[in-house]
């Protein structure tokens, strides 16, 4: 799994759900045959669609409605248990005993080409995930979460924080949902919750990002699924024996990778034979400092179609002096389905009779021996696809080719039946007000899975502190103190609420504080500069926005002070339509943004005398706007004054006093740069850019549109225009250029990102260096996270051009290249990633850069070797240390 997705997915594994509860059901106690409880099995009623699972002691209860049913009793590793009962008024007391399952070795198939049985069965299971995971084009269902957990072990430093917020060593804190929800191909998902309530601080987690995921597309949160395409060559499986399920045999696999590494599973999965879907699964996923254990269990839910009804994850955590362990339940049940009318579904129930009359026939498998099969590996039309699907199921024995090939069909088939993606992702949550926030009373009606006697406990304590909190007093403390200010904010800021706890809305003012780590940076021109950004901030849920963004600012070598504001309104938030105003004065580098950061500058200045940044005064005013014009068309428009002032070196303070070296001036060096492009120059330019992504997919939370990631590259075209005559403009160029880039997932694990630009100057008869176009670079050997495009070798200012140009970057990061695959470090959150990155200008000519990064070094450092090449001949070569922090 890449890190960044490691929250993601564990999120994921938070949150999945069950039930709805009348005034009757059954109740009782699960154990095995020497009497020991088993926690997480599940309860299924197939008539009704509805169940539930037991609590960590063993126990259970699931409402019913009067009348006789058959009741499940599920749990892997032990035999399915029917029984048939009567409910009438009243819970009936039903204690189950499950008997340990029995596998049947003698079945086993045995193959010609000598691999093991669990790979005959893993290619067809392979192969028909792209059919399964598009079966059903739309359900609801009826969802319980429980989660329980606790820290075992709490940093000393960090005890008497915790304890303040409720949180010590062994108390046990618990969540509970209660949610409705509806889910539409291919992404669209609705949930309304119900209830919930937790134990400790609010909690709102949420089954909506993942409540759709399960085995066939775990590969979409960076952990290789057993049914991903590349599974075979990334586990091995051996068949452990087979048993039978409701009518249905059943392969029991051992799932082992193949290498190390926090993106994959192990343990055991449950294939149903014939159908070669999933039955259940039993999986681990180790990664650094923390243990996840998964159970899933399916059931039936209309004919032919399994679900998930039961699921459990442990999550164990031990690192940076904290133990935590954490179990969440999930139950789902009242399952409402519509099988996707566009896939031919009638294969499942020609197999379904064909496996019964297999069954009356045969005691045992048939070992078979068959010549290794011919391949055939054509690629099927569209009108031949069904035809060869067929063709490849009823086959006996698939190779591997055969294997990705059904896979193929597969996948086109299914993608042929799914509806277009609409644009807007719909992942709405509703929140019914009247019933999210009850006691334990409307909890012991409505909850499925009963409650643990330490987590009755916790919510006890809850309901007690809840009391306390109702009273208007104790709400009227907490938001005076959201808002009260105190000494230590002065040093280390502080932002005050002022709308009510959980809204929607913000209201809030941000001071900083002179303590901060962007507070204050030096330079050699400013000396000490000390930096104080005011933020006043306010948002509605109707697509309304304001930022109120006042900052000042002190050079105590030049003492010289400054000032800016800026203010901006988003008056229509699903067109992303901004106004913003800003001016003051500034103290800037040359090359703008793409400059080096403060900290990288601070550092090699004071330690090392190397003032990499120059710096010129800049007074200014600005207008800006941007909407959204059609779907993923944006357009931007800015007029801005400014006039350009030349500073000079104040400051030659320096920590340590290198003898080979001294402070430069603040002249850039740029041998196309003319003394005059320095002097104080006025502009007025008018600058225009048209953004273009095609299809492009977006969410909306309330009232503010926000793009998803694309699957198309989004296209640039800017216009800068400068005028002269205007408020005393002395500047006059014009300037085009072109851009284009995009991200790509290629692969579990992958990332691959590119950029190229192209423009020119179409006249630059007067303009200040300011003006040039400049390329963002990292040249010293440590700095904090540089992007995409940025160079790694070429020296700042050196290649900032009045002429034309052209740049190109791009970047493929995996968690498999090179160092991944030593054994020790397979487990190891690092990433590796190669670049190349091209410029060529009208006066620096094929200039190229290609390098190697290790990342995720301790989590915030990586490492990166570059070497640099001019018209194809070697240049330069280094080895810098990269600090991934946001830039200061």
């Amino acid at each position: 799994m890449r890190y960044r997705t490691l929250p993601y997915f564990l999120f994921f594994i938070m949150i999945l759900l069950t039930g709805k509860i009348s005034g009757q059901g059954i109740t009782g106690i699960i154990t095995d045959p020497l009497g020991n409880t088993l926690p997480y099995t599940n309860i299924f009623v197939p008539q009704l669609k509805k169940g539930t699972t037991t609590n960590a002691d063993g126990e259970y209860r699931l409402a019913l409605p009067a009348g006789t049913w058959r009741v499940e009793f599920r749990n892997l590793g032990y035999s399915t248990l029917e029984k048939e009962v009567t409910v009438g008024a009243g819970d009936l007391g039903l204690d189950v005993t499950l008997q340990e399952r029995s596998y049947r070795i003698g079945e086993i198939r045995v193959l010609s080409s000598g691999e093991d049985p669990a790979v005959y069965v893993m290619r067809r299971a392979i192969a028909m995930a792209p059919y399964y995971k598009s079966q059903v084009s739309e359900y609801s269902s009826m969802v319980y979460l429980k989660g329980s957990g606790k820290f075992g072990r709490i940093p000393r430093m960090l005890r008497k924080t915790l304890e303040k917020q409720g949180v010590k060593a062994n108390d046990v804190f618990s969540v509970e949902s209660l949610s409705k929800i509806e889910f539409r191909l291919p992404d669209q998902m609705k949930q309304q919750v119900i209830a919930q309530r937790s134990s400790g601080n609010d909690n709102n987690t949420t089954p909506m990002p993942m409540i759709t995921s399960n085995l066939y597309n775990a590969s979409d949160y960076g952990v290789v699924s057993p049914f991903d395409r590349q599974a075979l060559q990334v586990y091995q499986f051996r068949l452990l024996g087979m048993f039978e399920d409701q009518g249905r045999m059943i392969n029991r696999i051992q799932v082992t990778p193949r290498r190390k590494g926090n993106d994959v599973f192990q343990g055991i999965i449950n294939v149903a034979d014939g159908y070669w879907s999933v039955h259940s699964a039993d999986l681990q996923l180790t990664a650094p400092m923390m243990n996840i254990r998964m159970k899933q269990l399916y059931g039936p839910v209309d004919i032919n179609t399994w679900m998930p009804v039961s699921l459990s994850f442990d999550v164990v955590f031990e690192g940076m002096g904290f133990g935590f362990d954490y179990v969440y339940v999930a139950s789902v049940s009242d399952y409402e389905v519509t099988l996707n009318p566009k896939l031919d579904h009638s294969f499942l129930e020609k197999q379904r009779k064909l496996y019964a009359e297999e069954m009356q026939i045969l005691e045992e498998i048939e070992v078979r021996n068959h010549s290794a099969a011919g391949e055939q590996g054509n690629r099927a039309s569209d009108s031949r696809r069904p035809e060869r699907i067929r063709e490849l199921l009823h086959k006996e024995e698939l190779t591997t080719r055969e294997s990705r090939e059904l896979n193929r069909l597969m996948s086109k088939e299914t993608a042929a039946s799914n509806p277009p993606p609409p644009l807007e992702i719909e992942q709405r949550i509703f929140m019914d007000s009247v019933r999210v926030e009850r006691d334990s009373s409307f909890w012991e009606t409505i909850r499925p899975i009963p409650l643990t006697d330490a987590e009755s406990k916790g919510f006890l304590r809850k309901d007690s502190l809840l009391r306390i909190q109702s009273a208007p007093e104790w709400r009227d403390s907490v938001e005076q103190a959201r808002r009260r200010f105190k000494p230590r904010h002065i040093l280390l800021g502080a932002t005050y609420s002022y709308h009510p706890r959980g809204s929607a809305t913000r209201k809030t003012l941000t001071i900083p504080g002179i303590g901060g780590s962007d507070a204050t940076s030096f330079n050699t021109v400013d000396g000490i500069r000390l930096n104080l950004p005011f933020r006043w901030y306010t948002r509605d849920t109707l697509g309304h926005a304001f930022a109120l963004e006042p900052r000042l600012s002190y050079a105590f070598a030049r003492k010289k002070p400054d000032a800016a504001l800026s203010a901006a309104y988003t008056w229509n938030g699903t067109k992303r339509a901004t106004v913003r105003i800003s001016g003051g004065s500034t103290t800037d580098d040359f090359s703008g943004e793409l400059g080096l950061s403060a900290f990288s500058n601070d550092f090699h200045t004071l330690w090392y005398e190397r003032n990499f940044k120059k710096f010129y005064r800049r007074d200014f005013l600005e207008l800006h706007q941007e909407i959204e014009l059609a779907n993923g068309l944006n357009l931007y428009t800015t007029f801005s004054w400014a006039n350009r002032l030349p500073l000079t070196n104040h400051s030659s303070y320096r920590i340590i006093d290198w003898k080979d070296r001294t402070y430069t001036e603040n002249v850039p060096v740029n041998h196309t740069l003319k003394p005059e492009q320095l002097l104080e120059n006025r502009k007025a330019e008018a600058s225009v850019m048209v953004t273009w992504t095609p299809v492009q997919r977006y969410y909306i939370r309330n009232g503010f549109k926000y793009y998803a990631e694309s699957r198309y590259p989004t296209f640039s075209l800017t216009w800068k225009k400068a005028v002269p005559g205007i408020f005393g403009s002395e500047a006059k160029y014009d300037l085009v250029e072109a851009g284009m880039k995009q991200r790509l997932l290629p692969g579990i694990g992958n990332i691959f990102e590119y950029s190229v630009n192209a423009g020119s100057f179409l006249n630059s008869q007067t303009l200040h260096f300011s003006d040039f176009r400049h390329f963002s670079t990292h040249y010293p050997w440590l700095v904090a996270g540089p992007g995409l495009e940025s160079f790694s070798l070429n020296p700042f200012y050196r290649t900032s051009t009045s002429g034309w140009f052209a740049n190109a970057h791009a970047a493929f990061e995996s968690g498999r290249l090179l160092v991944k695959r030593i054994p020790a470090l397979g487990n190891t959150i690092l990433t590796e990633q190669v670049f190349v990155n091209l410029l060529h200008t009208s006066h620096y000519r094929y200039y190229s850069e290609a390098g190697y990064r290790i990342r995720n070094i301790f989590a915030i450092f990586s490492v990166e070797a570059v070497a640099a090449f001019k018209s194809a001949s070697f240049h330069s070569a280094g080895l810098k240390l990269i600090i991934s922090l946001p830039e200061m």
